[in-house]
């Protein structure tokens, strides 16, 4: 409902490493660094606000683009 009123640039598919030979890496960790990836490639796309998707994998995750700001 926050961005109705916003012009969609898009879904981006993002996905990072979750785990590193045997060890998983921490849930936030991995998050973070997919936020990062959709920022970077929302920025390169035009957009400035960032919807989270939901995700079945740890470290992938789908985000929604979109411009709201001027």
């Amino acid at each position: 409902k926050q961005v109705a009123a916003c012009q969609s640039k898009g879904k981006i598919n993002v996905s990072v490493m979750a785990k590193i030979g045997i060890t998983e890496r921490d849930v936030d960790e991995v998050e973070a660094n997919l936020y990062q990836l959709a920022r970077n490639n929302a920025v390169d796309n035009g957009a400035d606000t960032l919807v989270k998707g939901e995700s079945k994998v740890l470290g992938t995750r789908t985000f929604e683009m979109f411009k709201c700001r001027p």
